[in-house]
């Protein structure tokens, strides 16, 4: 047991984001609950080794919960969203700025950001929001710095949106699932190509919704291997001894 969280300043609920590491060994995440009695909007923390033991900071408190955990730039500004907004924050010897790249309006820019980012090659950076598009459903977005200013384009309206972070691979496709949780028509796994005329979409996967085959309800985004194969995971289906299903494990192959 590295840190056991107290659901007061410290955060609570520390379930749903990756962790990340930075060279030195200390591990970054967030929480969706605790921080501000006001509003127990959840935490961004870290914890570095303290003797035998590991000692928690809390870096940040948003004003709004994260539901996904961080990443780092290249010169060690972290980078995440809560549902409302995508922000920075950026170290210095008083401890952590936070700068709000990006602020959901939901009028067509997308709302409810539960998926985390990725950046390209160039430093922009991509997700994902669940519902808001111009079509209802949810987006796909990427964020431009020029100027010192973000500049959010969506890439892709989708019907059924996504709640998980987007996996990018050596060409700059960008992978995820549609539906997550208790999600609509069962889920799907989907790719986005870049291209001179704007990003292509491609359905990879439908899940059938048979729930003691192929699962539904994918949620926690993708992975790839070295050969393109993609794995992932849904929250139900499965076992026919689990109810709606305990869900499953499952790779797709080109």
């Amino acid at each position: 047991m590295l840190y056991r969280f107290s659901g007061g300043p410290d955060g609570a609920y520390p379930q749903h984001g990756d962790l990340t590491f930075d060279q030195a060994g200390n591990i970054y995440g967030t929480t969706s609950n605790g921080g501000q009695p006001s509003c127990d909007c959840g935490v961004v923390f870290e914890l570095s080794r303290s003797g035998a033991g590991w000692t928690e900071s809390v870096l940040y408190t948003p004003g709004s919960p994260p539901y996904s955990g961080v990443i780092f730039d290249g010169t060690g500004n972290l980078y995440g969203t809560t549902l409302n907004y995508v922000y920075e924050l950026t170290p210095t010897q008083s401890g952590w700025t936070q700068t709000t790249l990006h602020t959901f309006g939901g009028q067509g820019d997308g709302a409810l950001a539960y998926g985390g980012l990725v950046f390209d090659q160039q430093g922009n950076v991509y997700g994902t929001t669940e519902t808001n598009s111009s079509n209802n459903g949810g987006t796909v977005y990427e964020l431009q710095q020029s100027g010192g200013n973000w500049t959010e384009t969506v890439l892709r309206s989708v019907a059924i949106g996504p709640t998980d972070t987007p996996t990018m691979d050596a060409s700059g496709d960008l992978y995820a699932t549609l539906g997550g949780l208790n999600g609509p028509n069962f889920g799907a796994v989907f790719k986005l190509t870049p291209g001179g005329n704007g990003w292509t979409f491609t359905d990879l996967f439908d899940f059938t919704g048979a729930p003691f085959t192929d699962g539904f309800s994918p949620v926690g985004g993708v992975v790839l291997d070295s050969a393109g194969n993609l794995y992932g995971t849904t929250f139900e289906g499965g076992d026919e001894n689990c109810g709606e299903g305990c869900g499953v494990v499952w790779e797709i192959t080109p």
